[in-house]
């Protein structure tokens, strides 16, 4: 882990134990807050640069570190009614059987986009929810607890700073106020079962921590590649990952081995889009296919032109295909750093994805899920970064930083129609898993027979008991034999 990431780490250890007594409806708000808290701190950096930090260095076991500040989970898995499924993840729904299913939207635009589609039904809108009506002594309670530590000598200084008092008012403040939603949404509906694409991040952690002081089965599904930062802790109950190379990475900073499954690839946002890559990509001698992440404009400008000006000339060999990450919105600001004639960008759901990766010859991206899915489709991938490790490559990843590097790589793929296969060969993808598996069928069998097991008895155990089920990690081409 890079000295930066111990840094943010370190910082949000002191947060979450300067302010573990927030609580408010039965519910720890430091974790409700923590990314956010991050976020803070790297758009403030200076301010925590210097700071006194209780601790310094790495951390040995990240999970143990921050799972005092969690909520004690203890679900009941004897609970009836809905299972309240992220609305972004509707396609992962196919295979969910009887289940009832409650799917919940987080922003407007994600409830706009999930309205066009009649089966994702009931749609709740969480903002569109009136908060429930709580007493005011318990926000009352909670404010001023938040003062006190505030003003506490015992809080670490950079807590007490001006900016960051204010910033931290607000934040609780909304922080209640997304909890009275969760309410009524908890009020409306019998809830039995969240599920999730991150269980950490502010949307996440609000209703797996509110499901879990109400003893409701909390699930995670993997939602991209995994990283120190947006990942941990891991608080869900049950947690779904792609391949063995995700878990090992969890298990690495100490995640609870019981906890994860391996279900195969699950990449739920790449829903049918009713467009064919074939009619709307470039034709060339080599197709590539670039994968844009949310960096920012400047970032993603530099990007592209890098690759313009290696690939300009080659410009009628080479069609070159960008793709907007589904969090970026509009092609505008990047349409003016095209050079190259068979050169098109999409926004993210124009074209089908798995379609736009068999079409390609290779695949360019700073660090994206859709490399990871490239390379178990067997696709090489270049990477847009300096070299470095990569958790599910076994060996050194191809890399490239500047436009002469790429240059070298479009001569050489060109001259040698076998070279982009020895740069598969020579990286060597270390799950051997196929992105069309039965992932989804496995999912809502598994969690049907966890239900299943424990049905006879008054109250659910653990989960952390479950072991002959939370153990099953079989290859994609095995889940139809597990489920029957």
């Amino acid at each position: 882990m890079h000295n930066k990431t111990w840094l943010i780490w370190r910082h949000s250890i002191d947060f979450l134990e300067a302010f573990k007594s927030l609580h408010y409806d039965n519910v720890p708000l430091g974790i409700l807050m923590l990314r956010d808290f991050q976020k803070y701190m790297l758009r403030h950096s200076k301010a925590f640069g210097n700071a006194k930090l209780k601790k310094a260095g790495p951390i040995r076991n990240l999970q143990a570190a921050c799972s005092p500040y969690l909520v004690p989970a203890k679900p009941n898995l004897n609970k009836s009614g809905y299972t309240i499924v992220r609305a972004e993840l509707f396609g992962m729904s196919k295979g969910s059987g009887g289940e009832k299913l409650l799917f919940v939207a987080h922003h407007h635009r994600e409830y706009r986009s999930m309205l066009k589609i009649k089966e994702c039904r009931p749609l709740i809108y969480l903002h569109g929810l009136p908060p429930a009506r709580l007493s005011p002594a318990m926000a009352q309670k909670t404010m001023g607890a938040l003062r006190t530590l505030l003003s506490s000598a015992r809080t670490p200084a950079v807590f007490r700073k001006s900016a960051f008092r204010s910033w931290l008012t607000a934040r609780v403040k909304k922080a209640m106020l997304d909890v009275r939603r969760v309410h009524t949404l908890f009020n409306r509906y019998s809830i039995r079962r969240t599920v999730y694409g991150s269980t950490i991040n502010h949307h996440g952690a609000l209703i797996t921590s509110f499901a879990q002081s109400r003893k409701v089965h909390t699930v995670n599904i993997q939602h991209g590649l995994m990283a120190p930062i947006a990942h941990f802790p891991v608080n869900a109950d049950l947690n779904f990952v792609w391949g063995k190379s995700h878990a090992d990475f969890l298990k690495s900073y100490g995640a609870p081995p019981n906890k994860i499954v391996v279900s195969g690839p699950c990449f739920y946002r790449n829903l049918p889009t009713g467009n064919k890559a074939a009619a709307n990509m470039g034709s060339a001698h080599l197709q590539v296919l670039v994968a844009l992440q949310p960096l920012g404009n400047q970032y993603n400008k530099t990007l592209i032109r890098s690759i313009e000006q290696a690939a300009k000339p080659f410009e009628e060999k080479i069609a070159i295909t960008y793709k907007l990450h589904p969090d970026q919105g509009s092609t505008s600001p990047f349409r003016s750093s095209l050079r190259c004639r068979k050169s098109k960008i999409f926004r993210h759901g124009i074209l089908p994805l798995n379609e736009m990766i068999d079409r390609s010859d290779v695949v360019i991206t700073p660090y994206s899920s859709v490399a990871y899915e490239t390379l178990i489709s067997a696709k090489p991938v270049i990477f847009y970064r300096k070299p470095g490790y990569v958790y599910y490559i076994r060996n050194a990843p191809v890399c490239f930083h500047s436009a002469a590097g790429l240059k070298q790589i479009f001569s050489k793929a060109i001259a040698n129609r076998g070279y982009l296969s020895s740069l598969l060969t020579r990286m060597g993808v270390i799950d051997k898993v196929k992105p069309g598996g039965n992932s989804n069928r496995f999912i809502w069998s598994s969690l049907r027979r966890l239900t299943a097991n424990i049905a006879s008895k008054d109250e659910a155990e653990p989960i952390l008991e479950l072991e002959p089920i939370l153990e099953l990690e079989p290859e994609p081409e095995l889940l139809s034999t597990a489920i029957k």
